[in-house]
């Protein structure tokens, strides 16, 4: 059995929540595509318990559009805010795994271009396609679904900012919380609001 290290990503790795920061990021870049991401968020207002449905209207607005070079772009621009903790953490990691993984609600055409950058083996992420969501939401139990679609992994250690990330943290021997950019030695105390829907 293949030993592996997880880390969830937002608020765990990087400090921010990747889609809206990249939204910010590319509406700064396409200012006139604005006026459409304020209608979208009031159709999304209309349809705010079918989380789903809220991911693809969010997202729509990428529809027709080649934005690899956003993501780019946005992804040199976001170095800076991965947390110090994690790149002499990840080099350490490699000595003890076969595998690194990264697990993350976000987007598999957000995550797809830095996770091998960051060290990582295998990304498990929440899959689109043309910017609409397919199958589940890559959150909580789907988290280690997905994973177990894998294969099956001794896994050493998993890091989260989040209580939702149970699932994972249950199957590692070494849990580790991550609470802005420090690491603390067991079980997150608890979830944002945000955290807890999206």
């Amino acid at each position: 059995m293949k030993k592996a290290i997880i880390y969830d990503f937002d608020k765990t790795i990087y400090s921010k929540e990747t889609s809206m920061a990249f939204m910010f990021f590319f509406l700064k870049r396409h200012r006139y595509l604005i006026p459409k991401f304020i209608l979208n968020l009031t159709i999304i207002l209309f349809n705010i318990k079918d989380l789903k449905k809220v991911k693809n209207i969010f997202f729509s607005i990428f529809k027709g559009m080649d934005i690899e070079n956003d993501i780019n772009l946005f992804w040199e621009n976001e170095i800076k805010n991965i947390y110090p903790y994690f790149f002499e953490e990840i080099k350490e990691n490699r000595k003890d795994a076969d595998l690194l993984i990264l697990i993350s609600a976000s987007p598999d055409f957000l995550l797809e271009p830095i996770y091998k950058k960051l060290g990582f083996d295998i990304l498990i992420s929440t899959k689109y396609s043309n910017f609409t969501l397919i199958g589940k939401n890559c959150k909580k139990d789907e988290k280690l679904k997905r994973l177990n679609e894998l294969g099956s992994f001794d896994v050493l250690c998993f890091y989260s900012d989040s209580l939702s990330d149970l699932p994972l943290f249950n199957i590692a021997k070494k849990k580790i919380s991550i609470n802005k950019g420090n690491k603390v030695l067991g079980l997150p105390k608890k979830n944002g609001w945000l955290d807890r829907w999206i």
